[in-house]
């Protein structure tokens, strides 16, 4: 491991719990909920998903998908969460920044007017009896504002973020319809993390780990993701995944400046809508599963 790998592994196991934004820039690694002919890819493969600029045109950008199938190695960078309120018709109407822990700040931004305003800065506990209060769905009797697990994934040299639900934090057991958090299952996230060695609990980057989808039957089957460890890295793997967690950490924390920093420093406390990507659309079909 290079003298920079090894600096950087030892920031990354006492890393602090600084407040940054979504990474709705980075590429996107998805599961398909069913199958794509347009871009040949099979329900239940995992694919990639870009902007690039449309063929012969220099503003206009389209979403390029790539399948890269079913289970793909990848090095799991972090793992952290947030809360969105997306809808297709408007686009996102509130989100909070990312966030490792639930003894955090989290910094709600929403849409009022055409733009956005810093709605309110809590702890987390005190946050969750706010968004309890002010986005209950009372006809769904579920909360508008869903709770997503984010990974930040390298695959193929490049970074991706994979955004998801509760169902991969822990599993589903068999024969249930819902996730139980006490019992995490096997190749569910929590059950990964727990075989890792202690002293590795927040980095993941030393390991490569095997991806995997589960089918959930119903109305409208979805997916969830799973994982297993593969082996660990060493030698160039290990300094190309230290570097990768570094640029992913400074560019969160840049956006977090960009973004909700503005708000908090604005003396009105509003940003113009234009200026914040809103077009976010994870495309995944489960928007409609709640957690907290």
């Amino acid at each position: 491991m290079s003298p920079q790998a090894r600096d950087i592994l030892a920031r990354a196991q006492q890393a602090q719990a600084i407040p940054q934004s979504t990474g709705m820039y980075f590429p996107k690694l998805k599961v398909a909920p069913k199958d794509d002919k347009d871009n040949n890819i099979l329900s239940g493969e995992f694919y990639t998903e870009k902007r690039v600029p449309k063929e012969g045109s220099d503003n206009e950008f389209i979403n390029k998908r790539q399948s890269i199938g079913r289970q793909p190695p990848v090095v799991i960078l972090d793992q952290r969460y947030w809360y969105k309120y997306y809808v297709k018709a408007s686009g996102m109407v509130a989100q909070t920044n990312e966030f490792r822990s639930f003894d955090e700040m989290i910094y709600l931004k929403s849409m009022q007017d055409n733009r956005y305003v810093l709605e309110t800065a809590l702890p987390y506990p005190q946050f969750k009896e706010y968004k309890e209060a002010h986005y209950y769905d009372s006809v769904e009797k579920k909360s508008k504002l869903s709770f997503r697990v984010i990974f930040y994934v390298l695959y193929d040299g490049e970074i991706y973020r994979m955004d998801t639900n509760k169902s991969s934090l822990v599993g589903i057991p068999e024969g249930q319809k819902d996730v139980d958090f006490k019992n995490p299952q096997p190749l569910s996230f929590k059950h990964y993390q727990k075989n890792l060695m202690s002293s590795e609990y927040l980095v993941y980057f030393t390991t490569k780990c095997k991806l995997a989808s589960k089918e959930v039957l119903g109305d409208v089957p979805w997916h969830y993701v799973q994982f297993e460890a593969i082996e660990r890295l060493e030698g160039e793997e290990l300094n190309e995944a230290a570097n990768a967690w570094q640029k992913q950490e400074d560019l969160l924390t840049m956006q977090f400046e960009a973004q909700f920093r503005q708000l908090i420093d604005a003396s009105d406390g509003v940003i113009e809508a234009d200026t914040v990507d809103v077009s976010f659309d994870d495309g995944d079909g489960d928007d409609d599963i709640d957690v907290f």
